[in-house]
């Protein structure tokens, strides 16, 4: 093989290379949709839990009737981005709630940043479990199935 063929041969492994270490370190296009539409419904799920802690705070929805009611207008006008689907409400007594969606990956808590860590994840069904003073952050969360 001549000169020119064998510097053809290799740019060719460096750009195969290249690429693969792109995928490698970015990860599959499937994949970024994935963390991307994850990304959104903890988005979501964040606005809903600030929505009924803001209702909460000002007098309002203390009651799981109340919280309910409210968590019911905030659930409707948010469907999964994924599956169009609703996220979840439980009423808990004493002013506390959970929150549950489906993800498709998970999110370790040592890979957010801290103010996020509390809202880390598994995969499949999951539950944030919020306090009745818990200004819209979750205190913890489980796995568990979509039906109480």
């Amino acid at each position: 093989m001549s000169r020119a063929g064998w510097l053809l041969v290799a740019a060719s492994a460096v750009v195969v290379g290249a690429i693969a270490l792109g995928l490698f370190a970015v990860g599959t296009p499937g994949e970024a949709r994935r963390d991307r539409l994850d990304m959104k419904r903890l988005e979501d799920l964040r606005m809903i839990a600030g929505t009924v802690a803001a209702r909460q705070a000002f007098g309002a929805g203390h009651d799981e009737l109340g919280m309910a009611a409210v968590a019911r207008t905030a659930l409707q006008r948010t469907p999964d981005p994924g599956t169009g689907e609703g996220y979840r409400f439980r009423a808990r007594p004493g002013g506390a709630f959970e929150l549950g969606a489906r993800f498709d990956g998970a999110s370790r808590a040592a890979d957010l940043e801290p103010y996020e860590r509390a809202w880390a994840h598994g995969a499949g069904d999951w539950w944030f479990v919020f306090g009745p003073r818990s200004g819209g952050l979750p205190d913890s969360g489980y796995a568990g199935p979509a039906a109480p």
